[in-house]
């Protein structure tokens, strides 16, 4: 969460120019998260860790991690402009998509052809 923050802190006291240059780095894991195919999807509610200050604890979940990322996605495409955001979040979205199929294929690959292998009873 405190890169969350750092790349807020960041990105408001950035120019819009200046901001457009980090966008695809801050962004990044700003995806990771809130991806719907990513490895949070499932753990909803999951306990990630606690925080808090002298005497004070709170404990962290995933929801409190995205609803993070999500305010500092609103606050980066505020930053630098819709349509310029909205590129790059698409352009991340097919590099996601085309590498989750890369995989998908070569593990189809890898078990056709641990069958062709495999000894016939």
């Amino acid at each position: 969460m405190s890169i969350l923050r750092f790349f807020a802190g960041v990105m408001d006291h950035l120019g819009q120019k200046q901001a457009e240059r980090y966008l695809v780095h801050v962004l990044s894991p700003i995806y990771r998260i809130l991806d719907e195919g990513g490895d949070l999807t499932a753990e909803s509610g999951a306990q990630i860790g606690e925080q808090g200050g002298i005497g004070e604890t709170h404990t962290l979940t995933t929801d409190d991690l995205k609803q993070l990322a999500t305010e500092v996605r609103d606050l980066v495409q505020n930053k630098v402009g819709t349509s310029m955001f909205s590129r790059t979040w698409e352009s991340m979205r097919q590099k996601v998509a085309g590498k989750r199929e890369e995989r998908r294929d070569a593990r189809n690959r890898l078990v056709s052809l641990r069958r062709s292998w495999a000894p016939s009873c």
